[in-house]
């Protein structure tokens, strides 16, 4: 019994670990294309 408690432990640790990291890299993605934007360079380079 005990197992199973530490592995349902274990794959819950694993999926909100998971979980924060595409948090993480939404985040970092969407702070990219806000400063893009606010450079300019959120068209390609032949539409400018």
């Amino acid at each position: 019994m005990a197992d199973v408690v530490v592995r349902l432990g274990d794959a819950c640790f694993a999926q909100a670990r998971a979980l924060a990291e595409a948090t993480v890299r939404r985040r970092i993605l969407a702070e990219r294309r806000r400063a893009r934007r606010e450079a300019g360079l959120d068209r390609p380079w032949w539409g400018r």
